[in-house]
């Protein structure tokens, strides 16, 4: 048996709030490989959940507790349902599993949205007091999708979401692989969104060197600073940031340099290394 060290994703949401989007999809995709590699050997887990899933030190995921995983072919069989009990962890139970009928891997997308849902809330999609309550939400309300929105989930991602834990199979991602391909698109759509592309940050640390030595060469006159200031106030207005321009980008951080200046929350007290003139962007 191996010894895995580290914590479960329901303990680190407990203890440091839900994740931001890009560190769920992280997470998420992990589980669906595991769940290719289950499904390769016809398996599945059928108890998936947050405290099921370990977070080690090395950011690797590891999905722990197989103790109700079951053959595919084996599924819906006698052994399903024990002395008519509940089989799973009913907060994260697909709708098909309170039924006690056949189940297939898309048991185990339903549980994988709502470990996600999880990750990024702090919350169970459908939480409940008792199995009834639970299966009564499962079955007949729709997904409290301003969970969602109050933490700012990307759109793609709530989609995703809506998909994943349709309550009619038929509407779930056929497979874990497609689930993976599914998530890896949110976070390709998510870096776009919100990353920068290498040569704009080449561009804006250029712009702020050269900024800032200009900014320096007015710092003991503060007629010139402000006539700097004014100068660039009117060019920036006059340059469009789309595409991504270097002038632009100069523009702007003198324009931020000069203002933290002004209200004290820079000091540029550097000696003078050039004549302050008209901005030469």
């Amino acid at each position: 048996m191996e010894l895995i060290e580290g914590e479960t994703l329901a303990a680190r949401v407990r203890r440091d709030g839900p994740l931001k989007a890009k560190e769920a999809l992280k997470i998420a995709i992990q589980i669906g490989r595991a769940l290719v590699a289950a499904a390769a050997h016809d398996l599945i887990h059928r108890d998936l959940k947050p405290s099921n899933i370990m977070l080690t030190g090395d950011s690797q995921v590891k999905i722990i507790d197989f103790g109700l995983a079951k053959a595919i072919t084996d599924v819906g069989g006698d052994m399903d349902l024990t002395h008519g009990e509940f089989v799973g962890t009913p907060s994260f139970a697909s709708p098909e599993q309170f039924a006690g009928g056949p189940v297939d891997a898309r048991s185990d997308i339903y549980a994988l949205g709502g470990t996600l849902w999880f990750a990024l809330t702090g919350l169970a999609p459908h939480p409940g007091k008792t199995l009834e309550a639970i299966r009564e939400r499962k079955t007949r309300d729709g997904l409290p999708v301003a969970q969602l929105i109050a933490r700012k989930v990307p759109e793609p991602l709530v989609k995703m979401l809506r998909s994943t834990l349709a309550i009619d199979p038929g509407k779930r991602p056929a497979s874990a692989r497609e689930l993976v391909e599914a998530l890896e698109s949110c976070r390709r759509n998510l870096t776009r969104r919100i990353g920068v592309r290498p040569e704009e940050a080449a561009l804006r640390s250029e712009a702020f060197s050269r900024a800032l030595t200009d900014a320096k060469a007015c710092a003991g006159d503060p007629e010139s600073l402000q006539a700097l200031f004014d100068s660039a106030a009117k060019k920036a207005a006059a340059i469009s940031k789309k595409p991504f321009k270097q002038n632009w980008a100069y523009l702007q951080t003198m324009l931020r340099l000069i203002r933290a200046y002004h209200r004290g929350e820079y000091t540029i007290k550097f000696p003078m290394t050039r004549s302050c003139g008209s901005l030469q962007p």
